[in-house]
């Protein structure tokens, strides 16, 4: 299923929103489409600060579905601080969910980065839920570049100094 982790221990990027409904699940399932693109190792999941729906939002599974990620059988999940341990990058939507991780779990001080700080740019990702479905797109988009750019990023970072790729995890 796109955003489920397929890997060990430190080869997770947690990706963070409030109800893993919209925007977190759209980058999970982004990042493993391009991570396996580049031949990345590095899986990604995503969880939520406050879940309170059962799947990713109608307009979300519309949106990914643009970009070749299929939501439809995503099941929102609670964050734990057992996420947060196996993860190697934890990456919020927004400044007010990386302060709410930071402040609610010690191990998540200095570990936690907004989507755009990731890719040297700033601002939030905007919550698009119970908003219309060009909302949902133009959320989407915003994801798909900024999650593009971390994972060309990423891919440059496994380059070992003789500009060979590193060894994947097994």
């Amino acid at each position: 299923m796109a955003g489920q982790a397929q890997g060990g221990p430190g080869s997770v990027v947690l990706f963070v929103c409030s109800g893993n409904t919209c925007r977190s699940p759209m980058a999970a399932a982004f990042f493993n489409l391009l991570a396996e693109k580049k031949g990345l190792s590095l899986r990604a999941e995503s969880a939520g600060i406050a879940p309170f729906e059962e799947g990713a939002s109608y307009e979300a599974v519309q949106a990914a579905a643009d970009y070749s990620a299929d939501l439809s059988s995503h099941k929102t999940r609670q964050l734990k601080e057992a996420a947060l341990r196996e993860a190697e990058r934890v990456i919020t939507m927004t400044e007010t969910h990386k302060q709410r991780l930071e402040q609610g779990f010690a191990l998540a001080s200095g570990r936690v980065f907004t989507l755009m700080e990731s890719v040297d740019g700033s601002g939030d990702i905007y919550d698009p839920y119970l908003k219309p479905i060009m909302v949902y797109r133009n959320c989407a988009a915003q994801i798909w570049a900024a999650v593009g750019k971390l994972v060309d990023r990423l891919a440059k970072e496994a380059t070992d100094v003789h500009g060979l790729p590193a060894p994947k995890a097994p």
